[in-house]
């Protein structure tokens, strides 16, 4: 699926993790998302993906026809994208800490500080 896309855009206007994003990335699909919070985990602004603002049609439309237009970037930055959700993602990792979110729920306890959010990467979060 991921191999017959030239570009793959994630518009949310809501913070979010990324999933489908993570996925694009790893299929070494150039990527195009909004700037909200939680997408800045996966991407580094062009180098691994591009961002744009969030509800603005025109910047989107612009930036991929930008990325279509040198496909040379495009391919570059989604070398980069892939090499970083591969390096950086560790799915065994965020299983671990959701696990650990879940027991901390049903036991009641107060959620430790550094459990509030998932990272994307291992050294960053939300």
């Amino acid at each position: 699926f991921w191999s017959v896309l030239d570009v793959f855009c994630l518009t949310s206007l809501v913070p979010t993790v990324g999933l489908l994003l993570s996925q694009a990335m790893a299929a070494g699909v150039p990527s195009i998302a909004s700037e909200v919070v939680g997408l800045h985990a996966l991407i580094d602004d062009d180098v691994s993906g591009l961002f744009v603002p969030p509800d603005n049609s025109s910047a989107l439309a612009e930036t991929i026809l930008t990325l279509i237009n040198d496909p040379e970037r495009a391919y570059r930055i989604g070398q980069c994208g892939r090499e970083t959700v591969l390096r950086e993602y560790h799915p065994d990792d965020e299983v671990r800490q959701l696990a650990r979110i879940y027991r901390s729920i049903l036991s009641d306890e107060d959620e430790p500080a550094h459990l509030a959010s998932i990272p994307i990467r291992g050294r960053s979060s939300f």
